[in-house]
């Protein structure tokens, strides 16, 4: 084991866990505000729609609303971008957890998704209050094209498409999901599976996931979430995560937790990717991130990962494999993270390869490098770098609650 003279506090601040607050300071004397006319403007008045039923009924005789029905009244009420409220009656709950289960709407016997049509807010009662289940049948959500929404306080779970079997993005729509859980869903069921076990988004659609558990999803390409690999026109994919956990997710290709390839704007942020899984010979079993090359030159991309932890992820045996991150072609900045405890199938310590950006990339701690790692230099900017002969051992906890409002890896 490689032994540092410093401290484990000092290894802490150097990460982020601990923070000292910066100075507020007061404002300046002597000037005043000086306040200017705006231009008038005319403000679309939101319509809330409370959901009186946890049945998946469509019958505007039974005095009752279901929550296909609230978005369907969201989208016919007169304008696709007034920002729609759809709400649940406290008194569906007042039994504990209940499960809304997605039915079929037409003859063919099998369940149909709840498509999300014009920009609307679906505020859910709590994750641990309610779950949407597609019953392994149906995706939960289609976020349709040019559509912002935002999805929060529920659990999305038992999804089957052949992508985003959770939350399907469409292009040019932009989805906030916060306070959630993406559980069970699964494009490995469907006859043509594909990407994006618990999210996939569409080249042009962006995802925000803020405070968010995503866990136990399987795909091919990204179990848990995956980034559409066409550049196009439009553009391309965005996705920010923070503050949330990937975990136990299933890829039987790259990325058991997250397949990013092409986004133009990536972000982890304060999160957690821990105990994912990429079957593959050269899969990757936490953060596979791929920048392609247009006419010779690499896409303008930023693709960033900061203040958060990588662990426990197990990729292929193959010589493209990795088990934490990898970053094949475009530089990744890599901050204030801790990188440790992955490996391969057969248990050998791989937590980082690939292509890191070489200014940006400080203070991190990767336990054992794996085949090509370049940007990272051990002993350079803060940086932290063993190998699989000599690694640094982080000292991390199991995955589990330290306070915080999800799960994590704290340092022992």
């Amino acid at each position: 084991m490689r032994r540092f003279s410093h401290s484990w506090q000092n290894l802490r601040t150097k990460l982020g866990f601990d923070r000292i607050p910066r100075r507020r300071h007061s404002a300046r004397r002597g000037r005043r505000a000086k306040l200017e006319t705006l231009e008038s403007r005319t403000l679309l008045a939101a319509d809330v729609y409370t959901v009186t039923t946890l049945a998946d009924v469509t019958d505007p005789n039974d005095g009752l609303t279901s929550v296909r029905e609230a978005l369907a009244a969201a989208d016919t009420d007169g304008s696709t971008t007034d920002n729609d409220v759809v709400r649940f009656d406290p008194a569906l709950f007042t039994g504990g957890t209940a499960t809304l289960n997605l039915s079929d709407q037409g003859s063919d016997g099998i369940a149909d998704e709840l498509p999300v049509a014009s920009d609307v807010t679906i505020e859910g009662p709590g994750a641990d209050l309610l779950s949407i289940s597609g019953g392994d049948e149906a995706r939960v959500f289609h976020v349709g094209s040019g559509v912002t929404a935002t999805i929060s306080g529920v659990t999305i779970r038992d999804g089957m498409a052949n992508a985003g079997a959770g939350v399907f993005v469409s292009a040019n729509s932009d989805l906030t999901v916060d306070s959630a859980v993406v559980t069970e869903n699964s494009t490995l069921t469907h006859a043509s599976p594909d990407h994006g076990g618990g999210f996939y988004i569409q080249a042009g659609g962006s995802l925000t996931v803020n405070n968010s558990e995503i866990s136990h999803n399987e795909a091919v390409f990204g179990g848990g979430i995956a980034t559409s690999e066409t550049y196009q026109a439009l553009g391309t994919a965005q996705l920010h995560v923070t503050g949330s956990t990937i975990s136990g997710n299933r890829a039987t290709g790259v990325g058991g937790g997250i397949r990013n390839r092409n986004a133009v704007d990536f972000l982890v942020e304060n999160s957690t990717i821990s105990n994912n899984v990429s079957e593959a010979s050269n899969g990757v079993g936490g953060i596979s991130v791929t920048t392609d090359s247009v006419s010779g030159s690499l896409l303008s991309v930023t693709s960033v990962v900061k203040q958060s932890t990588i662990a426990k992820n197990v990729g292929g045996n193959g010589s493209g494999s990795v088990g934490g991150i990898i970053s094949y072609t475009g530089p990744l900045q890599l901050i204030n993270t801790v990188v440790a405890d992955n490996e391969l199938s057969d248990q050998t310590p791989a937590d980082a390869r690939g292509y890191f950006d070489p200014v940006a990339s400080k203070s991190n701690l990767i336990e054992a490098d794996y085949g090509i790692v370049t940007g990272l230099q051990d002993g350079s900017d803060g940086n932290m770098v063993g190998t699989s002969g000599a690694p640094i051992d982080a000292q991390l906890l199991p995955l589990g609650s330290y306070g915080g409002s999800m799960q994590t890896h704290a340092l022992s």
